[in-house]
């Protein structure tokens, strides 16, 4: 049965974490019932005894923020949440800074591996496969790392190849069935790098192995800054700041249209007489 209502649906944990949001905000700190709201989400996560509470108004403004990232993941709120609580562009700003970082392989991803193995999955590009959580293994150890580097390209050493790469997986306590393949990746080139298409390949992905079905920018552009050339793929940062993670954004102005070009002249830019609700 069809009914012409519009009844919205809200989560009782979202009630909870925007009511302990507004005491906070309204009483320049956390009051004790902002604090049971928070708590009772966390319980409900069970990490109700591993996290604290902050009594300070900034800090507890912090883990709301937090607890609404992990809460609300795939349920497209985090944008809105950000700009009702004036934190789009702060947030923005840390989230860049931890792209260069890792792209410097600096500070916290000082040392991150640079190499992985993944476990090859025949039906890695249907639905319901375990596409988006592939087995894999970080490599540290040098002479590991070696041995991965050296992908060859001519078929007739695939095989040799593959049981060296099947050692280093049983090296590491896991279990190697019949017919099972890992492949390397170097994290920090491009996916379409020559190196992670050959790898690709020697393993059996399918006709079109090197070839994108999605946005190119971010697969054909290095993560590594020494890989892209000393510079920061413009997915994070171009040359002159106006691509990457700031796309679009200036901080106090309403948004009108997210995607508009930025030439002057273009209508979804100069025109007076397009507006929009204050968006940032």
């Amino acid at each position: 049965m069809k009914r012409n209502l519009d009844i919205p649906f809200f989560r009782y944990a979202d009630v909870l974490l925007m009511y302990a949001e507004t005491q906070n905000y309204l009483n320049n700190g956390p009051t004790q019932a902002a604090k049971n709201a928070l708590q009772e989400v966390r319980n409900r996560a069970g990490v109700g005894e591993e996290l604290t509470i902050p009594n300070e108004q900034e800090a507890f403004d912090d883990a709301i923020v937090q607890e609404r990232k992990w809460e609300f993941a795939t349920e497209f709120t985090l944008r809105t949440d950000l700009i009702r609580m004036n934190r789009l562009a702060k947030e923005l700003a840390k989230t860049k800074q931890a792209m260069k970082d890792l792209s410097d392989r600096k500070n916290e991803y000082a040392n991150i591996p640079t190499y992985r193995l993944y476990k090859f999955h025949i039906d890695a590009q249907e639905y319901g496969d375990k596409f988006l959580a592939v087995d894999y293994i970080d490599l540290t150890d040098p002479s590991e790392i070696e041995v991965v580097k050296n992908v060859p390209t001519a078929k007739e050493e695939y095989d040799a190849f593959q049981e060296k790469i099947l050692n280093i997986v049983k090296a590491h306590n896991i279990e190697v069935s019949n017919g099972d393949k890992w492949y390397p990746v170097n994290m920090f080139e491009a996916y379409t790098s020559t190196f992670n298409g050959n790898s690709r390949k020697m393993v059996g992905f399918r006709a079109g192995f090197n070839t994108l079905q999605i946005g190119k920018i971010i697969y054909t552009l290095p993560t590594g800054s020494a890989e892209n050339g000393g510079k920061y793929p413009t997915w994070i940062e171009s040359a002159d700041g106006s691509d990457g993670l700031y796309y679009g954004f200036q901080e106090n102005k309403s948004e009108l249209c997210p995607f508009a070009a930025k030439s002057p002249g273009h209508p979804l830019v100069d025109n007076p007489n397009l507006t929009q609700l204050p968006g940032y």
